[in-house]
């Protein structure tokens, strides 16, 4: 019973974790937000509980810069707001009551498991340790304080035990397994021509007026691209952080060390074994105590405690394996059990434990615990976190300087560069199709290419990333021209053939399929047409090898039958038309699949029905909840 909730516990465990540093790397979050306000604007109120203006557009925010990163460079800016705004809404709203229904529920976490959560995180490390500096960092750069993260990752954590909670429920009949055995371990034989536009391409004749033509009534189309060359200055906190007015005291060394050595203390793990005995009709407490009692003596008398497990525990996880627990970190089980544990030496047998789940032994093994590096070990990494915090606030006030004087002085960078000691730097033939590093940024493109840039030829307002910012100015430009119709005339000539070889080919396709469907002969209609039927049997729905496209289709036709043929026309994935013949649906056979199969289709079938059954839940809670939108 623990075990199976210790089970439990390290596997949403590791599934927020993975889930959290994705969303920590996409700086987009759903609790990571303002506390509310009071006073302030309210934009939604679920049950009384209200969302508060600042706290949505935070998390539109997050949203705006993870779908940028995700879709290249593409402005923020650009995105539709209003349709945002009304999608991280309903996020918010649904997080509220997916909250409050675990608090309904009772369903909790221990901080300790949550700190475990972040100095175990890979993406928190440096040299495999957990690196504060590069904490804070990654978390500054996602609108995170240490705080908010720590309750944001306690919430994802209760709402995956929902999850999970609800997911365990199903039970599944064996006639469920087998109808899902016939749906999934489905086969399917077909027979399938495939029309190829850039084969029937080389047989298309294309006239020269043609081409002229086309490149007439497109004049906005076979354009260079635009390209620039700058001078650009850039500031970076990396660079401040060795800036010689950034000063750094034994004090707010020692501050710092003790710091982060308290906020993320060694964690201890203890390795334990118990025996459970139930408390029920047939046992009362008093008993079971007396019970434990009794093993306890048994033990203290030499006998083994891991046979005496095997032979008497009553929780099914751990007494095959004699009561062992494994390592545990502080809250893993339930309070009574868990101050126990940690309240013991090793080698040391527990009194009677009693809990919820009845009355327990318990014998701790094994402390495991990692030490906390010493100051001098910490030093450097303390200093250099400093110092990072200090030029963190002094790039506030250098990013404010640089941007007054590039504004006064709009023609040259380098008083700029000089007052603040930086490099005046070049970049040569900047396009935006071809920039990397920071200007492949939609925002410095943007001020690359800008009127005031270009045209003018005055400096760019600063570009400010957070902890980088950049300001260009043109030193040559070299605008977007119109090609040659003979420098085309190739790129037009070929793409007029595929369009009218594609024309060729849907023609091609029709006619075979009306021939297959009238019940022409197979065989007479490939030879008509000079192709070969692509033969496939046993195919199933998850197979790689063929278009998928094409496999899509033929798991969408019925059953074909003696009378009537099944057929169907198919645009391919790679821009081919195919004509496909369905000629067999072979039913998966329970009876051949291995007890490993049969366990592995229950498990599905049981995580399916599960998902149903978390999605009916939530949606009954959304209906019966008061949700006010302003």
């Amino acid at each position: 019973m623990l075990q199976r909730m210790r089970d439990n516990l390290q596997g949403w465990a590791a599934k927020v974790i993975v889930a959290l540093i994705v969303l920590t790397m996409a700086m987009f979050g759903f609790g990571a937000f303002n506390f509310f306000s009071s006073g302030e604007p309210v934009v939604a109120s679920v049950n009384g509980e209200d969302i508060t203006q600042s706290r949505l557009a935070g998390e539109v925010e997050r949203q705006r810069q993870r779908i940028a990163a995700q879709m290249g460079n593409v402005d923020p800016d650009s995105l539709d707001s209003a349709l945002l705004q009304r999608s991280v809404l309903e996020g918010l709203i649904n997080r509220v009551l997916l909250l409050a229904t675990t608090e309904d529920l009772g369903l909790a976490v221990s901080e300790t498991e949550v700190d475990r959560a972040i100095v175990s995180n890979p993406d928190f490390m440096t040299d495999e340790s957990f690196d504060p500096v590069r904490f804070r960092t990654l978390l500054s750069g996602a609108g995170h304080t240490p705080v908010s993260f720590k309750r944001e990752l306690a919430d994802s954590y209760r709402i995956v035990q929902l999850n999970e909670a609800v997911g365990e429920t199903p039970f599944v009949t064996d006639d469920e397994v087998r109808n899902m055995a016939r749906l999934l371990a489905q086969t399917r034989d077909f027979a399938y021509l495939s029309f190829d536009p850039a084969t029937i391409a080389a047989t298309v004749t294309v006239d020269e007026s043609e081409v002229t033509d086309f490149y007439e009534a497109r004049p906005d189309e076979f354009m260079t691209e635009a390209a620039v060359d700058l001078e650009y200055v850039e500031l970076t906190v990396g660079a401040l952080a060795s800036d010689p007015s950034i000063e750094v005291s034994d004090d707010e060394i020692r501050s710092r060390y003790e710091a982060d050595r308290a906020a993320f203390a060694a964690n201890e793990q203890r390795h334990a074994a118990h025996i459970l005995l139930e408390v029920n009709d047939k046992r009362s407490e008093s008993d079971a105590v007396a019970e434990i009692r009794a093993l306890k003596q048994r033990v203290l008398a030499g006998e083994s405690f891991e046979e005496l497990a095997r032979a008497s525990s009553e929780d099914p996880g751990s007494a095959a394996s004699g009561g062992d627990l494994g390592f545990v970190s502080r809250g893993a089980f339930v309070p009574e059990f868990d101050d126990a544990v940690w309240s013991m030496n090793p080698g040391d047998i527990s009194d009677p434990i009693i809990t919820q789940f009845g009355v327990h032994l318990i014998k701790l093994i094994e402390v495991r615990a990692e030490t906390y590096p010493t100051l001098e070990q910490k030093r450097e990494e303390v200093v250099a976190s400093l110092r990072r915090s200090k030029a963190e606030e002094l790039y506030l006030d250098r990013v404010r300087q640089l941007d007054e004087l590039v504004f006064d002085a709009p023609e040259e960078l380098q008083t700029a560069a000089s007052a603040l000691g930086l490099d005046v730097k070049t970049l040569s033939d900047l396009k935006r199709s071809s920039a990397s590093g920071p200007f492949a940024d939609e925002r410095l493109l943007n001020a690359a290419f800008s009127e005031d840039v270009v045209t003018k030829k005055f400096n760019s307002r600063v570009v400010d990333f957070g902890d980088r910012a950049i300001s260009v100015r043109m030193t040559g430009y070299r605008p977007a021209e119109r090609r040659s119709l003979t420098d085309v005339s190739d790129e037009i000539r070929t793409s007029l053939a595929i369009e009218k070889a594609s024309v060729v080919a849907r023609e091609r396709a029709g006619k075979a399929l009306e021939r297959v469907l009238a019940g022409d002969g197979t065989a007479t209609i490939a030879a008509d047409l000079g192709m070969n039927w692509e033969v496939r049997e046993g195919v199933r729905r998850a197979t790689q090898d063929i278009d998928m496209a094409i496999v899509n289709a033929v798991f969408e036709l019925p059953r074909p039958d003696i009378d009537h043929r099944v057929a169907q026309m198919v645009d391919t994935t790679t821009g081919q038309v195919a004509v496909v013949m369905l000629t067999a649906v072979n039913d998966g056979d329970y009876g051949a699949l291995t007890d490993a199969d049969r366990e592995t289709l229950s498990s599905q079938v049981e995580r399916l029905i599960g998902g149903m059954e978390f999605n009916a839940l939530f949606e009954s809670v959304r209906a019966e909840a008061s949700i006010v939108r302003r």
